[in-house]
């Protein structure tokens, strides 16, 4: 939660950033941990937002630019705050998520300014996404409108890609069939019992850790 608080303060603040590809410069406000978090809540004093000025004329050839209006802070990212073998003697780094938002201009065929997006990128309101193609990106221009983008971390995100597979292409419920979801309420669980119950029509029972998650579902 304080994550996200941080993640939305950066997102509020920069929310303006991204008018277009005829200013010179954007400024974009970054979500930083500061360090490594091995155990315990991660707290505020753990982030930082740092500003930094992003230039549209730096993109390249199959290069776009993104204004991000959503980050997504998911519990994954729990474990990516901690040090490993791996990751060196600093923690200090941008946080990188799923997050949705708008091409603010483009250098690529595949898109065009004014599309919207879903994508695995660093959390910065403002950026230059180099060689798209390669990246974990989708459109979402004709799925929803822009008063809607945040479906694009959710439902029309990870977490609902995640429930419509697991539903159509690995339980693949039958009639007369009942599931059991736990954690019925949470982003993955309350998408996979919506499916179950009115797609397929099965028997469908959940179960959650409060009274006050049980009234959501």
């Amino acid at each position: 939660a304080t994550a996200a608080a941080a993640a939305g303060a950066a997102g509020a603040a920069g929310a303006g950033a991204g008018a277009g590809a005829e200013e010179m410069a954007q400024t974009a406000k970054a979500v930083w941990l500061c360090d490594f978090v091995n155990s315990g809540v991660p707290q505020p004093e753990h982030f930082e937002v740092v500003e930094s000025e992003v230039n549209p004329d730096d993109a390249g050839d199959g290069d776009i630019v993104v204004e991000i209006k959503f980050m997504s802070v998911d519990p994954y990212l729990r474990a990516g705050l901690k040090r490993t073998p791996e990751s060196g003697e600093s923690g200090r780094r941008v946080m990188s998520g799923f997050v949705s938002g708008r091409v603010v201009a483009s250098k690529s065929a595949d898109w065009a300014e004014g599309d919207l997006f879903g994508a695995s990128l660093p959390f910065q309101t403002f950026q230059i996404v180099k060689n798209v193609s390669k990246q974990v990106i989708w459109k979402l221009t004709d799925l929803l409108e822009e008063k809607n983008l945040s479906h694009g971390i959710g439902v029309l995100g990870m977490t609902g890609s995640t429930a419509y597979a697991g539903v159509t292409a690995v339980l693949r419920p039958e009639e007369g069939e009942t599931i059991y979801v736990s954690a019925a309420s949470g982003a993955v669980g309350s998408l996979v019992g919506q499916i179950a119950k009115n797609v397929y029509g099965v028997t469908t029972i959940g179960s959650c850790g409060s009274g006050e998650k049980n009234e959501l579902i």
